[in-house]
């Protein structure tokens, strides 16, 4: 364990169990001023295999140092009290989460868990590293919610060998194993393909793979079911709420290669965690613009910082796309356009719920809500970017963004003044004190109210039209946020005057 920090027993405080493995219980401890996970071996002096296993479990984990595998802090060696010592991750197992439904309730958002596993199996596997025993029991989550692999004491190092064999039979799980290990061939980093792809359909479909097998509890007749007849979790699962992110084709053939029969089919955690990002984009970003964008500024992000964000967003910047075509990073903003911006950054603070001045990052999925509104990201005709829409309706003195309680502004009006708000995706409310309609936005037709046919290139067109010149209608006096951009406070008694 050449490397690895010896810790001293009198440093270590053992405080209580919280988990158990094949050859040693895991408790939360002290140690050095840090809480600390600390797994002891379950005979105290061990036996020959399980002191291999715990010098081979430090050897591997003292070798990856990554954010999504869990940090080995150090080893105790002392014959009378072998352990390893390692970052206490407090959020506990995905297997505890999903038993106690606090897995993220947005479907993308536990893809993302999936993606997270991608990333650190794909460093795991960079250093010639098979983790064996795959299942959500072994993948922690620490305080920020992000997953870490743990529990190396199954792992084999390959050493460059192509194959490997279990010698003294089935390693592993046997629910999350390989059709390979069950039938006792030859094997390799594949394997953990295969039971990540049982982990991603189990966090997806948040229910337990192969529950009606565990009745028989018969290993052979398991076998046969995986190997013989090619059983695999069902897609989309019985009972899921999530049915039209189950039909997309590309997460079933990511599933169906990945828990492919033959291990050579299956493909590696680059590809794995390439193919997830796009999935989770293309999950939160239904608009084509803004989908490239986000991909190709910030590939494995789910929020970015603001700053960075803008930054990205004035890139002139150009990128090859492998079809040959070019892509602009951003869009050309010019470093003056003061006003496009901070109205961005308030409809984000809007979107996202939080103050404008605390507003720090943005989330891919409140850009994607952002681009139903004011997208498309540019317009191929009329060259109008999301920026020019969010601009053209924040200066309106009818809009007042996602509003809390539009009811207190229109009261006691006779439905005769009115304001329009943020509602559902791509959908405007227009709010009165007696009544309400909703206007959606369809984007490169513009926008319609209700089931009427016709459609209007701008939203203050309609309004004027509609509202306005058809039922003289009159816009709310006091003065949105979004105004104050564009005329000083000072100015404000003069609001009324836009009616």
């Amino acid at each position: 364990m050449e490397g690895t920090p010896e810790i001293k027993r009198e440093e270590i405080d053992e405080l209580e169990q919280v988990g158990s493995g094949q050859y040693g219980d895991v408790f939360k401890g002290h140690c050095r001023g840090l809480d600390v996970a600390i797994k002891v071996l379950k005979n105290k002096f061990g036996t020959e295999e399980q002191l291999a296993s715990f010098k081979r479990e430090v050897d591997i984990m003292s070798r990856i140092r990554f954010p999504n595998v869990c940090l080995l802090l150090g080893a105790c060696t002392d014959p009378d009290y072998f352990c390893i010592i390692q970052e206490y991750l407090p959020r506990g197992d995905l297997a505890s989460a999903l038993e106690n439904k606090k897995l993220p309730s947005n479907f993308y958002a536990r893809m993302r868990l999936g993606s997270q596993i991608a990333r650190g199996l794909l460093w795991i596997h960079s250093n010639n590293v098979l983790h064996r025993d795959l299942k959500l029991e072994n993948l922690l989550l620490d305080k920020h919610g992000e997953v870490k692999v743990c529990d190396f004491g199954l792992a084999d190092s390959t050493g460059g060998q192509k194959l490997i064999w279990d010698e003294k039979g089935r390693k592993g799980s046997p629910l999350y194993m390989a059709p390979e290990v069950l039938l006792k061939k030859g094997l390799n980093n594949k394997v953990d393909v295969y039971s990540f792809a049982i982990i991603l359909w189990e966090l997806l479909s948040q229910q337990r793979a192969f529950q009606h097998h565990l009745q028989h509890n018969d290993i052979n007749k398991f076998t046969n079911a995986i190997c013989k007849d090619g059983e695999r979790p069902p897609v989309p699962p019985p009972g899921n709420q999530d049915v039209e992110e189950w039909k997309n084709p590309y997460l079933q053939k990511l599933l169906d290669n990945a828990w492919h029969h033959k291990a050579s089919e299956r493909p590696d955690f680059m590809e794995i965690f390439d193919d997830l990002n796009v999935l989770i984009t293309d999950g939160y970003i239904k608009e084509e613009w803004g989908r490239m964008f986000w991909l190709i500024n910030f590939p494995d992000e789910d929020a970015v910082d603001w700053e960075e964000f803008v930054k990205s967003l004035k890139s002139s910047s150009k990128v090859e796309l492998d079809d040959g075509s070019v892509f602009c990073r951003g869009l050309a903003l010019p470093e003056n356009d003061t006003q496009g911006i901070e109205c961005l950054k308030l409809l984000m603070a809007h979107i996202s719920g939080v103050n404008q001045a605390t507003l720090k990052t943005i989330k891919c999925e409140d850009f994607g809500k952002l681009l139903t509104w004011f997208g498309p990201g540019i317009d191929e005709n009329s060259k109008r970017t999301f920026l020019d829409r969010v601009v053209a309706i924040c200066k309106q003195p009818w809009f007042f963004g996602n509003l809390a309680n539009p009811e207190g502004l229109v009261a006691g009006s006779g439905g005769r003044l009115f304001l329009i708000r943020l509602s559902n995706p791509g959908y405007f409310t227009v709010q009165s004190d007696t009544w309400k309609a909703r206007v959606e936005y369809v984007p490169g037709r513009g926008y319609k109210a209700g089931n009427s046919p016709d459609f209007f290139p701008d939203l203050d067109m309609w309004v004027q039209s509609e509202l306005v010149g058809k039922k003289g209608f009159s816009i709310v006096p006091n003065p949105s946020e979004f105004r104050q951009i564009f005329q000083p406070a000072q100015q404000s008694s003069q609001y009324i005057a836009w009616n």
